[in-house]
Order: C-alpha cells, then structure tokens, then sequence
C-alpha cells in the first residue's frame, strides 16, 4: 500500500539522487507531491489538507525548516528539526516554533559555538549546541517534567572520539555515560556493561549491527567479527552478542535482514545456540515469508514461515502454508514487473518500475464491493 499523507525519499529504490518530483493519485485525482534536490524534500504538496496544502523546506548544516501554508499562501505552522547524532544515525528531533524569524533571534554564536534556542521562557529551556559539525550540549529543561535532562560531551583533539553525559534535571535516575568512537566505516558506542559496533558500506547504508555484553578481554574478537564476519571467530563470541545483519541489491532494495543471539541450549544432543528473525526476499526481491525463532525443538516462541516459490516461465507463484495461490508476480529480463495477488475478500494489483518501486495499486474488496486505485509517478532529472 502507498502511504497517501507524506512522501519519503526513503521509501524509494534505484537512483534516489536523480528523483525530482514524486506524484500521488487516488482514484484518479492528485492528493500529495514532493518535490527534492539532492536527496532532500525542499516542497510538499497536500490536496487533502487545506490547512496544510503547501510545506517549504529549508536545509541547514544542523537543522532543517519547514513552514506550512495553506491554498491563500498564510502561514500556517512551523516547525525545526535538528539533528541530534545521539539519537542514531541520521536522527533528527522536531519542534514547533512560533515562526522562523523568532528562530533566527534565538541563535547565538559564540566562541565557534552555535547555540540553537527552541524555547527560553522563565526557567524552561530547549537548546542545542554545536562547534563546527560536533553536538555539544543538548538542554531540555521543562518545570515539573520528570525527564528533563542535560546532555555534556568532550571530544578527543582528533574528533574521533566523543564521551557523552546525560544527567536527569528533575528526578533521581542515575547518570548516563556513553562513549563514542568514529571510524572510516564504523561507529562504537559504549553504554554500562554493553557495547555496541554499528557497521556501513562505502554509500552509508548500515549493513552490521552487533550488540555484544562488554567483556574487555574480547573487544579485539568483537571488533574482528564486525570487520570481517570471520566465522571463526563468531564461535568464541556467540554468546555475547546480539546480531543484525542487513543486505541490499543494486537498486536499493532489502534482500536480507536477520537477527540472532544466543541462547541457551536445553538439548542435551545436539547444539542450538542461536535465536533468529529472518525475512526471507527471493533473487526478484520478493517477500516471501519471516521466521521467529529457529530453534523451535527447545522453545515455544516459534513463529512465522515461508511461503512456498514456484518458478514458472516469466512468473512466480507464490503459495501459502495451506498450497493455496496467493499471489502471482511476474517477471521480464529478469525483473519483477507486476503481481496479482488473492484473498477471501481482496483482489489486488502492483505493478513496479525498474528500480522495483510500486507505481500503480489497485484493489477491489468483495465484501464491500468497493474499488481503490492509487498511481505513483516519478520524475527524474
């Protein structure tokens, strides 16, 4: 299904740096655009919503803007979104604002710091600080609001080093000390008795996520395991790490996404050290079934399956557990290009572009006799 409220460039395959403007109708007629330079939204279009028909965005180094108007161009809203790294990779968190030109009022510079004042009224403060790239502090300082906290950090002289504290305003919860170390692919994130090793290819994309119990006598096997899933080592250190593993086709596309740690083994035959989350896609990126738990003989946790393939000249059908067609996609040079797919109380259609993004779906419900038609364009430079 197509979400009909907001277009994401996430959400797309392919060559997302050339995608322009994204079109999306229902039955027909036009309800939300977006239109994108460089990866970023810079406009949003919403049919639907009068009060919000138009969004400009606004892009800065640590934040981004966006102001909504309605069809008589009046300023309707506005909001920041400022990037907060602590967060996770690529993490923003949003505030209202009473307009832009009141945000420019409020930021200080000072001393190489950037100091961004969302909110300072008598002992209520929301605040970011930045020197250069790096986020300095973070305030979020609300009376009577029991997690208020503030956030300190101190980098190395090389940058490639960064401790944060996070210290809680208004209640007595303990102190939260985190380290972080950068490397060219590779950030390591140490919190109390756990460490965790967050791993991306050359284009950014996470790929290795491992999420171990510190034990500072394996640190250099945690650190060789993420580096090169050497499957040698993975056997000294199953049993303290929490593991997700991520892959991706040419276009963008998940083919894989597994998770797994150990667990122990009630067995006293065999070995199962393992839990595991699969999604199992197909050589045409086709989602054909998830699992939970593999070692379902020791436990009763198990959950999920796989839809059975069969693959036919320019199809694949797509059976459930019962043999019963579910879904046909048909494929040409090699690509998925549309599916239909079967229930009790839906017939539906897909069809994808070559990049395996959905640009047309269509749905008829036989209960309710009702039909739905939704078509997405995509413009590329």
């Amino acid at each position: 299904m197509i979400d009909l409220d907001e277009i994401f460039i996430e959400s797309f395959s392919g060559n997302k740096k050339n995608i322009r403007e994204v079109h999306r109708f229902q039955n027909g007629d036009l309800v939300t655009s977006a239109f994108f330079e460089n990866l970023k939204k810079i406009r949003d279009l919403n049919f639907k919503d009068p009060e919000r028909f138009e969004t400009i965005y606004e892009h800065h180094e640590h934040y981004y803007l966006q102001q909504t108007y309605d069809r008589s161009k009046n300023i309707t809203g506005c909001s920041i979104s400022i990037k907060n790294p602590f967060e996770g990779p690529d993490q923003f968190e949003t505030y209202a604002l009473i307009s832009k030109e009141w945000l420019e009022k409020n930021i200080e510079e000072e001393n190489a710091l950037t100091k961004f004042i969302i909110l300072k009224a008598d002992n209520d403060e929301i605040s970011y600080t930045f020197k250069g790239e790096r986020l300095t502090e973070v305030i979020f300082d609300i009376k009577g609001y029991e997690d208020s906290y503030h956030i300190t950090t101190v980098y190395s002289e090389d940058q490639k080093t960064c401790h944060v504290w996070k210290k809680y305003i208004n209640a007595e919860y303990p102190t939260v000390m985190k380290t972080y170390e950068f490397t060219d692919n590779m950030v390591i994130e140490r919190e109390g008795d756990r460490i965790k090793y967050i791993v991306s290819d050359e284009t950014d994309r996470v790929i290795r996520i491992g999420d171990f119990l510190y034990n500072e006598e394996k640190l250099h096997l945690f650190k060789h395991y993420m580096q090169t899933e050497d499957q040698d080592t993975f056997s000294k250190i199953m049993k303290h790490i929490h593991l997700e593993i991520f892959n991706y086709d040419e276009f963008d596309n998940l083919t894989l996404h597994e998770t797994s740690f150990y667990r122990p083994d009630f067995s006293k035959d065999r070995l199962t050290p393992q839990l595991e989350e699969i999604e199992y896609f197909d050589q045409y990126n086709i989602h054909y079934g998830s699992v939970y738990c593999k070692t379902k003989d020791d436990y009763d946790d198990y959950s999920g399956g796989e839809n059975r393939l069969e693959y036919l000249e320019g199809r694949v059908n797509e059976y459930n557990k019962k043999d019963e067609l579910i879904a046909i996609h048909y494929i040409e040079n090699e690509k998925k290009t549309h599916a239909e797919f079967f229930s009790p109380t839906n017939f539906s259609t897909e069809k994808y572009d070559e990049y395996g993004n959905t640009i047309e779906w269509y749905t008829e419900n036989k209960v309710t006799n009702t039909i739905e038609s939704i078509k997405q364009e995509i413009i590329y430079q």
